[in-house]
């Protein structure tokens, strides 16, 4: 998407309407991270709201949560930006959006995830992250890109509730 911008704005829409197929395609046989649905359940009985905060479309999104039975514990879902490329992550606005729809400062929230967009998207908006580096070498590349703290499995962050 970000290339496309770059190279053929007058494409963005195709590229973007084509590759929300794909990705609601893929949704479908998409699997959940292990220990993420207990992960869920320990953020709802603590009174912690979850967002989701995604390079990927809301549509995609929105399709693997219903899939996976996971809705019922997602407060709100930031997709990619439609038709924004520039604003995907790292750029903060995607986490700025679901702290405002979750009622909390940026400072008061953390972000969860696996690439070094997430830890800067996190940096930039001023919330805490954590990152899920699961494969060697992983954990030193996402701490070099600000991760404030590393897990390499969901079930740990279940018990630090």
């Amino acid at each position: 998407m970000r290339r496309t911008a770059d190279i053929a704005p007058e494409l963005v829409d195709k590229v973007e309407t084509a590759l929300m197929g794909n990705e609601v395609e893929a949704a479908t046989s998409a699997e959940i991270t292990p220990g993420v649905r207990e992960f869920l359940e320990a953020c709802a009985e603590a009174g912690r709201p979850v967002a989701i905060v995604s390079n990927n479309s809301a549509p995609a999104i929105e399709t693997f949560l219903a899939l996976a039975d996971l809705g019922e514990w997602i407060t709100a879902v930031s997709g990619r930006p439609i038709g924004a490329p520039e604003q995907m992550k790292p750029h903060p606005q995607s986490v700025l959006w679901a702290c405002k729809a979750l009622g909390v400062e940026p400072g008061e929230a953390v972000l969860i995830g696996d690439s070094d967009f997430d830890m800067q998207a996190a940096r930039n908006a001023g919330t805490c992250s954590i990152a899920y580096a699961k494969g060697s070498g992983k954990a030193d590349r996402l701490t070099q890109a600000g991760a404030d703290a590393v897990t390499g499995s969901i079930a740990e962050l279940v018990e630090q509730q």
